[in-house]
């Protein structure tokens, strides 16, 4: 099991650096998301955002448990957010890995990608909290 859970805080760790590094490669495209997702300031969040992603990538790789709780909790932001947007009707980009994926509305495929990363996060709370990925 913990193999598992070394790789899901690996592949978590991956998605969540593309996320933050597509985020912050354009801020303009995420910051009008953000907008378009009745977010509070916006700009402020396109760089707040990206910046505590790449925090949540390191920590995986640094410290797995952490990382891996911590992963757990932006999601269910993220989700709340998405969920919100569906149910107000925002036909807005998600922007969730940035302007790659920008032409695309926020849709349930996005809630259901974040369930399977919420499992992949809980599954990576079970890498041994006194041990890095890379020092095995």
């Amino acid at each position: 099991m913990t193999d598992l859970a070394r790789v899901a805080a690996m592949v978590l760790a991956g998605v969540f650096a593309w996320a933050g590094v597509a985020k912050l490669w354009n801020r303009q495209a995420t910051s009008r998301s953000f907008a378009g997702l009745g977010l509070p300031a916006p700009a402020s969040l396109a760089l707040v955002v990206p910046a505590t992603e790449l925090g949540v990538a390191s920590a995986l790789v640094a410290v797995p448990p952490l990382g891996a709780w911590a992963a757990l909790a932006l999601l269910v932001v993220f989700t709340v957010v998405i969920i919100r947007a569906l149910a107000t009707g925002v036909t807005v980009p998600c922007a969730c890995f940035g302007s790659a994926r920008s032409a695309r509305a926020v849709s349930s495929v996005d809630v259901v990608r974040n369930a399977c990363l919420a499992a992949a996060a809980v599954l990576a709370a079970g890498v041994p909290a006194d041990s890095g990925l890379w020092l095995r």
